[in-house]
């Protein structure tokens, strides 16, 4: 069975393309930088599903400073679906646990409007926690990582209030549990996730006496990397995911 991850060359594409070709699957990956490429707002080489029986759609434009932020990452979602649906291609959406039509983050009202396209073309829609894999073979980083990296770095955590338990992870043993049952899933939503959520803290496991934490009120972080993305070009951090965690 043939397989085309869309977007795939990041952090959580790598993993699945791993995983996927362990269960013998044939993986087709592609990213911006691939030889067949794909990017959010160009147009798709149709090539790219020829022989296709299946296509994730891991692919998004982050940088929610862009005017046509959501137009760009809906329209090129929906001429995939379109593709699929005409040579009868089964499509999976990932998508985030914060999707809502209703969030102040852009991110996650995205994800929910493509995630209605979606379920009103009959596809399923994975939703993804908060992605924390140990051992992963690749350059490649998560956000969590980056927070990670900082706080070791300079030896701070800010523990942002309200202190909330809004993290729900996502490991490799249930991107594990999905590749060995995706195959079942209907046209409904999933959650592939650890059911108890957690800390900003605990999830990225935190715990040297060493580190001094700094309480800091959502809203002031927010405004500081707010500031950083206007000054800095490659920030690694997004205030739109303070919004999508802290403002709801």
């Amino acid at each position: 069975m043939n397989i085309l991850l869309i977007g795939g060359t990041g952090y959580i594409g790598r993993l699945l393309e791993n995983l996927l070709e362990k269960g013998n699957f044939k993986v087709l990956n592609i990213g911006r930088t691939t030889d067949k490429n794909y990017q959010i707002g160009k147009k798709i080489d149709i090539s790219l599903f020829d022989n296709i029986d299946i296509v994730f759609y891991l692919a998004w434009e982050f940088n929610t400073r862009l005017k046509n932020y959501n137009s760009m990452n809906i329209e090129s979602y929906n001429n995939v679906v379109n593709i699929c649906k005409k040579k009868k291609i089964k499509l999976y959406f990932f998508s985030t646990l914060y999707a809502c039509t209703k969030s102040k983050s852009l991110y996650n009202k995205t994800k929910a409007a493509c995630e209605k396209i979606t379920i009103t073309n009959n596809y399923p829609v994975v939703r993804l926690g908060s992605v924390i894999i140990s051992n992963q073979k690749n350059r490649r980083t998560s956000f969590y990582q980056n927070i990670y990296s900082f706080v070791n770095r300079y030896r701070l955590f800010p523990i942002i209030y309200p202190n909330k338990e809004a993290f729900y992870k996502t490991s490799e043993e249930d991107f594990n549990r999905f590749v060995n049952s995706f195959l079942n899933y209907k046209n409904e939503i999933y959650t592939v996730a650890e059911k108890k959520p957690r800390t900003l803290r605990n999830l990225i496991n935190i715990n040297d006496k060493k580190i001094i934490y700094i309480p800091i009120p959502w809203q002031i972080l927010f405004l500081v990397f707010k500031i950083c993305e206007l000054i800095i070009k490659d920030f690694k951090f997004r205030s739109d995911s303070i919004l999508s965690i802290w403002s709801e």
